[in-house]
């Protein structure tokens, strides 16, 4: 399956509300959503959904309808393996399914 990170992953990974921070795995200088909602108005029906600034800070303050940019998150399933690789875009993680 194919989604969108969640604030908590965001934060376990080193992400901090407030705090700038460019140490983490998941900076990458550029601001996107996570699927993790933060405040809904329903007078108006509009809502809010945390994100990843720029800056590595996360923050729970923009507007749904607002257009930022997505980073999916592929699950896999226990036993999967990483045969070769290191994740980068010119040597990509290989993976295969645990020998039964």
């Amino acid at each position: 399956p194919v989604g969108l990170l969640t604030i908590d992953e965001a934060s376990y990974a080193g992400g901090k509300y407030g705090n700038y921070n460019r140490l983490y795995y998941l900076y990458t200088g550029q601001t996107y959503w996570t699927m993790s909602p933060s405040f809904f108005d329903s007078a108006t029906a509009a809502a809010t959904v945390w994100f990843v600034y720029s800056t590595g800070t996360l923050n729970p303050w923009v507007w749904s309808s607002n257009g930022l940019g997505v980073r999916p998150v592929v699950n896999l399933n226990p036993g999967v393996l990483i045969t070769s690789g290191n994740g980068t875009a010119s040597s990509p993680y290989v993976i295969a399914a645990e020998a039964s």
